[in-house]
Parts: C-alpha cells; structure tokens; sequence
C-alpha cells in the first residue's frame, strides 16, 4: 500500500527525511493559495494515509491525523506536508511493529532508553507485559484551541492500541487536557484486561498508566473532589474510580521518556528518532539474514 501510494504521487525517487513532518505547526490555510482540487486528490491521499497509520504505522499518527484535519480547507503548506508524509513511509517502509512470545527471544539492549519506562521492561516483571502511555497537547489545534490526545498501549513489547487525536471537549488547563486523555485511554483498557483475563493471558492486576503531569496524577489519584474541576467533575470521578477500583494504577514519568509525546505535537529530528523506535523497527536490525537476503536481491 505504502509503495503505491509513493509511485501514484510520483514520491518513489523523493529524498528520505527523519520525520513525517516538521517540527514547525500547521498555520491557518490560506485560500488564495489553494491548488486546484483535479492537480491533488488531497482527501483520497489521507484516507489511504489513515488506512495505513490505523494498521501498521502508529509512528506517522499525529502527522497523518493533524492533516486530516485540513481535508476541506488545505492550502499549498498541507499538500506539502502530505506528500512528506507519503515520502517518509515509502523510505521507512520495512519498519514494522514487533511483538515476542518469549522474553528470551527479544533483543537485549535494541534501545537506549532512560527512566525505566521502555515497553521492553516486561523482561523483569510480567505485569507489565501490557502497559499504557497517556499525554496531551493543550490548546494546540490552531482553529478551535482544542487539546490533542495522545495514547499508546503495549502489549509483550509492541503497540496493540493507539490514537492522536482531538478532544471533543475545550480544556481550560493543562491538568484538564491531561485527564481527558487519561480516560479515554482507560475506557480501552477496562475492556482489554477483562478480554485478556478470559483468554487466560493476564490476571487483574492493575495496568501501570504512565502520565508525565503531576496534577493529572494527583487529582486522579485521590477519590474527593477539586475545587478547581467542578465543571468535569463526572469525568473526574470516573478516572478516579478507574483508579480505585485496580484497574489502572498512575505511575510519573519524565517528559522526554513519555513515549506518547509522538502522538501529540511534531518532535525535533531527534526526539522523534528516540521514541519512534520503540513504536516500530526495521526489520533487518532486527533479522540480519534480512539484511543479507535483500543485499543479495
């Protein structure tokens, strides 16, 4: 689909870039600089972006998400980043998603990683198997002030769930914003730790949600009321519930090492690097014998 795609847009000889996109926003789209509509077929492009990112790419998420939402207002800017995009999948396209049955078969040191927040650590401790990464992006959306949920749930060492996206409701603060993407990524789990306790492959214990705002944490903590919460005090409660109840259990994490920062704003070069690699690898690092096999083709 990816190669496609990039050989249907004429992106197959483009230069390969670090990111989906730049670390710079996307700004108000300009009408007086829109293409026309027969030169760019820019809402059949992100729909088969979204097929792509929904399956495979969990990495592209935000990129492909935040350009969806200029489907019917898009400038010359967007149709640029679009094609980005297409052109960092198309030279990206043998990363995939890596899950292992056994703790003894997955790789030793693949990543660097600080903090002790890497989905890997399971290795030590089989309830972490399944973990859940929650972050937000206050006020980002540059036509509504909407906030940009972010979500990532692994499971033995690779993502099964994930979503960027933009919260239905305005957040007042960064503490709110934080919380409304704490639910919606918990509304998931409730349902999966019951799944996997009937399949036999997880007991109820709860699910370690990793959250790098201490407000978020201590209001979602403590089952009483907030002054400052009165007007999401229902939804306050459910995630304090959540919390109670064992199915989830907060623990802090530091900016830098929150792995779904990705799905919330565009990174630097580098930080972007860092944590799409523990979303998906390329292959042949993974396999030499790949390697060897498509040098030798």
């Amino acid at each position: 689909a990816i190669e496609r795609l990039a050989k249907k847009l004429g992106l197959h000889h483009s230069n390969p870039t670090k990111t989906p996109m730049s670390a710079t926003p996307l700004l108000i789209p300009n009408r007086s600089e829109r293409p026309p509509s027969e030169d760019f077929n820019y809402l059949s492009v992100i729909g088969s972006l979204l097929h792509i990112v929904n399956y495979t790419r969990p990495d592209c998420a935000y990129a492909v998400g935040s350009l969806a939402r200029f489907s019917s207002n898009y400038d010359n800017s967007h149709l640029k980043a679009v094609k980005r995009v297409v052109s960092y999948l198309y030279h990206t396209r043998d990363h995939a998603i890596t899950y292992y049955k056994e703790c003894d078969a997955m790789p030793n040191e693949p990543i660097a990683w600080e903090a002790g927040s890497h989905p890997l650590d399971w290795k030590r401790n089989s309830t972490e198997r399944l973990k859940i990464f929650t972050d937000s992006s206050f006020g980002d959306d540059v036509l509504t002030k909407r906030s940009t949920s972010g979500e990532i749930i692994f499971l033995n060492g690779g993502p099964i769930s994930w979503f960027s996206r933009l919260q239905k409701l305005v957040a007042l603060s960064t503490a709110e914003s934080e919380i409304y993407a704490a639910i919606d990524g918990v509304k998931i789990i409730a349902h999966l730790k019951i799944l996997l306790n009937e399949l036999g492959a997880r007991d109820m214990t709860p699910v370690t949600t990793y959250q790098d705002n201490q407000a978020c944490i201590q209001m979602g903590s403590q089952l009483r009321n907030h002054k400052n919460a009165r007007h999401y005090v229902t939804r306050l409660s459910y995630l304090q519930q959540q919390v109670v109840n064992g199915t989830i259990k907060f623990k802090e994490i530091g900016t830098k090492d929150q792995i779904s920062d990705i799905m919330t704003k565009p990174l630097p070069d580098e930080a972007f690097v860092k944590l799409s690699r523990t979303l998906v690898q390329k292959l042949s690092d993974l396999y030499p014998d790949l390697r060897r096999t498509n040098e030798t083709t």
